[in-house]
């Protein structure tokens, strides 16, 4: 909850869930991530509207997967583009700091 006035007076202002979850696609959106969070909406929608044995069975399904191997192509190429992710991110701020000093 955060406050906002005027001098002394002082009223809470409540912010729902809609207001957030628009502040959060709106920041995605600036930041060129808004087809990752809108892939991941679409992924937690459709799990939310499945019921409960079809979710369970879902996720041991994707365990027994990965405790076999058959995705370690999938987790390595998530981990690699995370690290390439990052090293592009650190590598902008390096460029930035050069060009400002």
């Amino acid at each position: 909850m955060s406050r906002v006035g005027q001098g002394n007076r002082h009223e809470a202002v409540r912010i729902g869930f809609a207001e957030m979850l628009r502040d959060v696609l709106v920041a995605s959106i600036r930041k060129g991530q808004f087809p990752v969070a809108l892939l991941g909406l679409i992924l937690l929608a459709s799990i939310l509207k499945m019921p409960s044995a079809d979710v369970s069975a879902l996720v041991f399904r994707i365990v027994d997967l990965l405790s076999s191997g058959r995705l370690i192509g999938y987790v390595t190429t998530l981990f690699v583009s995370l690290g390439w992710w990052l090293h592009a991110q650190y590598l902008r701020q390096v460029i930035d700091a050069e060009v400002r000093s």
